[in-house]
């Protein structure tokens, strides 16, 4: 039924948000809905006049927004280590300050809506050991579009953000070689 490279015309993407199948994901947050081996979570990327079916996303990954991405690049590189950060994963309740991007509704299919702008998928092993401090990122740095293929940053915080390497202050995962 859908298949990567596909199109949609954007009024059918906006009358899908309207009737509560997509959500506008451009601002990023944390992702709750289907795992992979569940059939996942199609995300779509305006392309010219259309959304194009790019990727699948799972439950419990974080999405960082255009702003948040390009800012924090050097910051963000360990978070896409899945290798070291995996573990037994066990589904968790997320705290209320988290932006949610709730796909888990009985309309299917649910899609994510992304601008062409940019943006970064963080496996959920890494999200669940950085929780706090990738929604921070998200927060502190978005982005204002400015033209047709022009965007600026935009601080809406000074905060310094500590990037721990899988600290417990995250509350999810000691230390390597920690007991």
């Amino acid at each position: 039924m859908y298949y990567y490279g596909m199109k949609y015309p954007l009024t059918t993407m906006d009358n899908y948000k309207k009737e509560g199948r997509a959500i506008d994901a451009t601002l990023g947050g944390l992702i709750l809905g289907r795992s992979h081996d569940e059939g996942g979570i199609y995300f779509w990327v305006i392309r010219d006049d259309f959304y194009v079916l790019e990727g699948e996303v799972e439950g419990f990954e974080f999405i960082l927004n255009f702003g948040a991405t390009g800012y924090y690049s050097k910051s963000t590189d360990r978070f896409h280590k899945h290798d070291r950060h995996k573990t037994d994963f066990i589904n968790y309740d997320p705290p209320s300050h988290i932006k949610v991007l709730d796909t888990r509704h009985s309309i299917e299919p649910k899609f994510l809506l992304f601008d062409s702008g940019g943006f970064s998928i963080i496996n959920k092993h890494s999200t669940k050991g950085y929780l706090n401090t990738l929604d921070e990122m998200n927060k502190a740095v978005t982005f204002e579009v400015i033209g047709e293929k022009l965007a600026k940053y935009v601080h809406n915080s000074e905060k310094i953000i500590e990037v721990k390497f899988y600290d417990t202050v995250e509350g999810y995962f000691p230390r390597p070689g920690s007991k």
